[in-house]
């Protein structure tokens, strides 16, 4: 190899590196909790993405944030599983899994929040 070659292929590996190698934004993908984030944002009144990926029989981290006007929550019943998350806007993480995969109902049991159609699903596969 070339000194060139080699000067640009350690440039792009301390980028890659600094930059944490990739980003994800309502997948799984690179971060805490066994590498792998899933980013969900709460609105009034609904999920984004409204059908929430994760990864089947691995851990992995939660990045929820409420950019609504309101407290809201990520219930999943079927997991025992809830997690409040104030409208700060700022993102609150927690450690998950890992989950069989499936199809979990997901909603917000703030009262009221359910009925007014917020719910989604969490497929874990």
């Amino acid at each position: 190899m070339h000194r060139t070659t080699i000067a640009i292929s350690l440039a792009v590996g301390l980028i890659l590196a600094a930059c944490g190698g990739g980003s994800s934004s309502g997948s799984p993908g690179g971060g805490a909790g066994g590498g792998i984030v899933v980013r969900v944002s709460f609105t009034d009144f609904k999920f984004a993405p409204p059908t929430v990926e994760a990864p089947a029989d691995k851990k992995f981290t939660l990045a929820l944030t409420n950019t609504g006007s309101v407290e809201h929550d990520f219930t999943v019943d079927a997991l025992n599983l809830k997690i409040s998350v104030p409208p700060n806007g700022k993102v609150k993480t927690q450690e998950v899994g890992p989950l069989k995969a499936g199809t979990y109902d997901l909603y917000c049991a703030v009262a009221g929040h359910k009925e007014l159609g917020m719910i989604a699903k969490l497929v874990a596969k």
